[in-house]
């Protein structure tokens, strides 16, 4: 799963990104990046739901500054039911995705490579609709997450439609969920 673990530049190196700092890195031993044309897809999908997730896609890296989690993608994006355990769709989609990868295919699985946005990363967390909660992470989807991912450092990125706020979570090895800054990454636009 860490195939795409590799030493590469990150969005902050590159002239055709611009990247904007939301919340205080200051202590962070990760830096996070959300590029725009991504997490803006999800956040439009997600506008008429109360609870809906996706599988967020993207890489993990490393610089000269540290390490860092790139979300350049995602797939799967599905509503929850608020009155069933979101554990088996959740982990239908996981598996979906790493099947996906490695290039297996099951009956019923929607194959999303056409869709731009659908990153043939690695899986680098969750992105959680949840109404009327404020972008604060529920103890539910934590533990949802402690369940389905094992590596240091994949997030969750929870939006709250109502409100429109959007928190990311990250937890370090050994450690509890924090809400932690990131990075907006958007695409610059170089005059012809």
């Amino acid at each position: 799963m860490l195939d795409h673990t590799i030493a590469r530049r990150s969005p902050d190196d590159s002239p055709d990104l611009t990247t904007q700092i939301v919340g205080d890195e200051h202590g962070q031993p990760v830096r996070f990046y959300a590029y725009s044309d991504a997490v803006s897809e999800l956040i439009f999908s997600a506008e008429s739901q109360d609870l809906a997730f996706a599988v967020l896609r993207g890489n993990f890296g490393v610089d000269d500054d540290g390490g860092f989690v790139e979300v350049t993608g995602f797939s799967e994006f599905s509503e929850l039911d608020a009155a069933k355990d979101p554990y088996p769709e959740v982990r239908r989609a996981c598996d979906s995705v790493i099947l996906t990868e490695a290039g297996i295919t099951r009956p019923g699985d929607a194959v999303l490579q056409d869709n731009p946005l659908v990153d043939a990363g690695a899986l680098v967390g969750l992105f959680i609709v949840d109404r009327g909660h404020d972008a604060d992470l529920d103890a539910e989807m934590a533990h949802l997450h402690y369940s389905l991912f094992n590596i240091p450092f994949q997030i969750i990125l929870v939006f709250d439609p109502e409100s429109r706020n959007m928190a990311m979570y990250a937890r370090p090895p050994r450690g509890r969920f924090a809400n932690v800054a990131f990075r907006w990454v958007t695409r610059t636009d170089h005059p012809s």
